[in-house]
């Protein structure tokens, strides 16, 4: 779906949130730059935000809620925002306990299963959605895990070899 001309770019949206991590040095914020320099620009409608909880199931079907961060670009892009949730949401404290080892057993499932429907209906690889990861950790507010996955990539252009826990995960491995 095209979005309306109106809508803000995903490219400037997710650059002026690079630009106001308030954890990112400013070399940091270059390398995050660069690497949101690198991908795609598009026209798509991008919600910004989906995750099932902005999906509500009344009797007509689906409806799509929580349209504040929507912005016209590339549908990768949100993708990769839909991949990172899935994997790192986390349940509310009160939610029971079954609840939790339900969601860290299925969790895998859930995301394999939503990326391979996603490709069989649109084009497109893992590896352009792991691209993704740096600028939207950054645009997601998670200015620490961010920042470790700037610097993650930063230490891997530079050919030095690094493993931090959750790191990778931030920006080459989908964990499925």
């Amino acid at each position: 779906c095209v979005a309306p001309a109106e809508l803000p770019s995903q490219r400037e949206w997710l650059a002026g949130d690079i630009d106001a991590a308030p954890d990112l040095s400013a070399e940091e914020k270059e390398a995050a730059r660069r690497c949101l320099a690198n991908l795609p620009d598009g026209t798509a409608l991008c919600h910004g935000d989906f995750h099932p909880g902005n999906v509500l199931i009344p009797p007509r079907g689906p409806v799509i809620i929580d349209w504040d961060t929507a912005t016209r670009g590339h549908p990768l892009g949100d993708v990769g925002c839909t991949s990172w949730l899935i994997r790192t949401a986390n349940l509310p404290p009160w939610s029971p306990s079954w609840m939790h080892v339900l969601l860290r057993c299925t969790r895998p499932l859930m995301h394999r299963s939503y990326l391979k429907r996603y490709f069989q209906l649109n084009p497109g690889t893992r590896r352009q959605i792991e691209a993704w990861q740096v600028p939207l950790l950054t645009d997601r507010g998670a200015a620490q895990v961010a920042a470790d996955a700037v610097r993650e990539v930063m230490w891997k252009n530079a050919g030095i070899a690094r493993t931090a826990k959750g790191l990778r995960l931030a920006l080459v491995q989908l964990a499925d």
